[in-house]
C-alpha cells in the first residue's frame, strides 16, 4: 500500500513480508529489521491473530493439542447420533462452518504424523441437514496416541 502526503510530498510505503504463512506489515526498513531480529532471536515467537477470549481462558485438555483433542472428544461424546456442525462450531469456538475446515486440516495433519488415517478415526458425511461427524473404529486409539505423544 502506498500513500502520498500532499502537504510535504513525502511518499510512505508499507513493507509486507510473509513469515511462516503469516503476513507481517511494517512501515519502514528499520521496523522490518527489528521484526526480523526478534524472530531470529526467538524462533518460537507466537505470531498471528490474538486468541479469542474463550481460547485464552479455556482450560487445556491434559496432554496434546487442545484443538485436536476437543475435536475428537466432541465426536466421541456425540456417540452414534454424531456431532453436527453447530456442535463442532461451539466446541471449537468458531463463528462459521467454514472455520471448521482449518481445524479439520490441523486434526488430519496430527493424525497423519501419528501414522493414523483420518478416515479410520472419524467420518464427516454430508446429510440433508448438513455435515455430521461420527466416530470411526480408531478414535480412542487416536486420542490415546495424541495424549501419549504429548508426554514425550
Amino acid at each position: 500500500m502506498t500513500q502520498t502526503c500532499h502537504r510535504s510530498n513525502i511518499l510512505t510505503v508499507s513493507i509486507r513480508i510473509t513469515y511462516k504463512g503469516v503476513e507481517i506489515s511494517v512501515s519502514n526498513p528499520m521496523e522490518a529489521a527489528a521484526v526480523a531480529r526478534e524472530l531470529g532471536e526467538n524462533p518460537g515467537a507466537k505470531i498471528g491473530r490474538p486468541l479469542k477470549s474463550e481460547e485464552a481462558t479455556a482450560a487445556p485438555l491434559e496432554g496434546g493439542d487442545p484443538i485436536v483433542l476437543a475435536f475428537l472428544s466432541a465426536i466421541l461424546k456425540a456417540g452414534a447420533e454424531g456431532a453436527t456442525a453447530e456442535t463442532m462450531m461451539r466446541v471449537l469456538s468458531v463463528d462459521h462452518p467454514k472455520g471448521l475446515g482449518g481445524r479439520s486440516v490441523r486434526v488430519n495433519n496430527t493424525l497423519h504424523k501419528l501414522r493414523l488415517s483420518p478416515e479410520e478415526v472419524y467420518t464427516n458425511a454430508r446429510t440433508p441437514e448438513g455435515r455430521l461427524w461420527k466416530a470411526g473404529p480408531k478414535i480412542t486409539e487416536a486420542l490415546e496416541a495424541i495424549k501419549r505423544d504429548a508426554q514425550t
